[in-house]
Order: structure tokens, then C-alpha cells, then sequence
């Protein structure tokens, strides 16, 4: 996350959706992905036998997604640690194999909403760098950092970096607030950190392993952890809330505790983006929220993508 403390007035709440226009998984497509595609792990220490127990296991639970599954490993006495291990590599390794083939610069923004957003804020970029926008991701990618930096680097310094500028450039995209709230793939080559520094869409195995440690499980009965909390504190200072390819789990949903969090007077409008959801599911995400202020939460009931939502309701500009 950036060290930026102002406070957004618009917050974007990512789920997978968010990440899909650039073929990044779903959690049900990702939960299949591991269960069908699984590259040997004899590279990490883990044997082909332990690999199936754990397949087995994922298979069996017809979990909805495998973040699922391994939040209630713990209460696997023989296989919890072991398999904890195995899924965070396996979620790397996925999505290491997506993001090598990311594209970044499509070459129709149809579905991109990154460029999209771009677009409306290019000419008055600071407002990312002061922290006017903020994002809060359950998503372990980094893909939007990487178009943030790619965005204001060639749109602002050009191709040829002096040390200097790479260095003041750097600076300013981390204070665009971004916060991972179950971990990231480990820090790209611009960012600050004593960890393991890497290049956007290389695939090492010392990338993937240094990446599977940066992703948290989060169990049920866990403290609330220090990305949540800079997460509701973003939350019940903005103006406005985008939640965006967003699946309004009831857990996620509870940890960010939209119910409390959200401030009543301050905030002007919620909007989110649904996909395929009932009568029942609707009434559902909105009793999720207070009282108080389901009145401003306007959920897209066409199932549009998110470009039409931002297009209806965006206002940086």
C-alpha cells in the first residue's frame, strides 16, 4: 500500500471481476484452474503424492473457490500447514501463468476499464497521487499497479528515464493508495521493499515462491487485520463507493464492515456492478449495509459490465 494519508473521496472496491478484461481468473475458474492444471511443485519441496492429496481434498470440498477451502484447512489436523503451503504456491502459480500473458495495452479498451478510468483522470493525474481515489483490492495481482506506472511514466516522462526522474517517478506511484486486502504476488521492480523485487509478467520460481508468501489466508476466527482496518477507515471517509466485479461474499462483506464503517452523512452514493443475481441475492447485499443508507446504494440490475456502470455514474472530471 502506498504511505499516502489523505482520504479518497471515491473508493473502488475490486473483486476478481475487476481483473477479468485482462483473463485473470475467477475464484470458481481458479478453484478449476489448480484442480485441472496443476504444474508438478517438485521444484518447492512438495512430492507428487502430497500434490494429489491436496487436488483430492480441493475437489471433493465443492467449495465455491479455493481461498475458501484453505481458510478451513486449519481444522485438517494432519494436512493443515502442508496444505496452507500448497495452495499459496498453487494460487501463484496460476496466476503468474495469467499475468505472463497479460497484455496491459489492449489494443481495444472495450472491456478495459483501467483505460477507461485513465482516460477521465490523464489530464489531472495528481488527484491519484494525492489520494483523491483510493483503491481497496481482494485481488493478489498487480496488475493495476503495473498500468499505473506504465500509464504515468509514458504519458508524463517519456521512454528514456534519467536516475533522477526514475526515482521521483517511483515515488509518486506508490502514494496511489492500493490496498491488498489478502496480500499481493510480492513487489514489482519499482516499488519500495526489502523483499524480493521482480519484473511485471516474468515467471520464476523464485518469484512464485517469494509471491506465495505475500498472500495471507485469512480464517474466520482471525483478528482483524491491519489491511481491513485501512480499508474501513478509506471507506468511512469517502464520498463515493464503486464496487466493482465484485462477488459480495458475506464474509468480505463482514470484515469490511460496510454496516458500521460507511459514514451516514458523509457519503453521497454507493454503486456496484452485479452479475447474474436473484431478487433474494439483491435484498441480501443490501441488508448488508445500514439503514441509514441503503437508500444510496444503487446496484446495476442489467448485467452490465464495468465500463457502463463508470460511464452512467463517474464524475472525477
Amino acid at each position: 500500500m502506498s504511505k499516502n494519508n489523505n482520504f479518497a473521496n471515491i473508493v473502488f472496491v475490486l473483486g476478481a471481476g475487476s481483473s477479468y478484461h485482462l483473463d485473470y481468473p475467477l475464484g470458481e475458474d481458479l478453484y478449476f484452474d489448480i484442480i485441472n492444471n496443476f504444474k508438478p511443485l517438485d521444484e518447492f519441496g512438495y512430492h507428487d503424492h502430497d500434490v494429489n492429496r491436496f487436488k483430492t481434498a480441493l475437489k471433493k470440498s465443492h467449495l465455491p473457490s479455493i481461498d475458501t477451502f484453505l481458510e478451513k484447512v486449519e481444522k485438517f489436523t494432519n494436512d493443515s500447514n502442508e496444505f496452507l503451503n500448497i495452495g499459496r504456491v498453487a494460487i501463484a502459480q496460476q496466476l503468474f501463468r495469467t499475468e505472463k500473458k497479460v497484455k496491459l495495452e489492449l489494443p481495444r479498451p472495450d472491456n478495459n476499464w483501467y483505460r477507461y478510468l485513465w482516460s477521465k483522470i490523464h489530464r489531472n493525474y495528481e488527484k491519484l497521487i494525492n489520494g483523491e481515489l483510493a483503491f481497496i483490492t481482494f485481488n493478489y495481482d498487480l496488475s493495476l499497479e503495473e498500468f499505473f506506472y506504465r500509464s504515468i511514466r509514458y504519458s508524463q516522462y517519456g521512454y528514456s528515464l534519467s536516475e533522477e526522474q526514475e526515482k521521483e517517478l517511483n515515488g509518486l506511484v506508490q502514494k496511489i493508495p492500493i490496498i491488498h486486502v489478502y496480500g499481493k504476488l510480492g513487489y514489482l521492480k519499482w516499488q519500495d521493499s526489502n523483499k524480493q523485487k521482480r519484473e511485471y509478467g516474468v515467471e520464476t520460481n523464485r518469484y512464485i515462491w517469494e509471491a506465495s508468501q505475500q498472500i495471507k489466508i485469512v480464517r474466520e476466527r482471525d483478528e482483524i487485520s491491519e489491511e481491513f482496518k485501512q480499508a474501513q477507515d478509506y471507506l468511512g471517509k469517502a464520498r463515493r463507493i464503486y464496487f466493482l466485479g465484485f462477488g459480495y461474499d458475506e464474509i468480505n462483506l463482514k470484515r469490511l464492515d460496510v454496516c458500521n464503517s460507511i459514514h451516514k452523512q458523509k457519503i453521497e452514493r454507493i454503486y456496484g456492478t452485479t452479475i447474474n443475481v436473484g431478487e433474494a441475492e439483491h435484498k441480501h447485499i443490501l441488508n448488508s449495509f445500514h439503514a441509514d443508507i441503503r437508500n444510496k446504494v444503487q446496484l446495476d440490475r442489467k448485467n452490465r459490465g464495468i465500463i457502463p456502470v463508470l460511464k452512467d455514474t463517474l464524475e472525477i472530471i
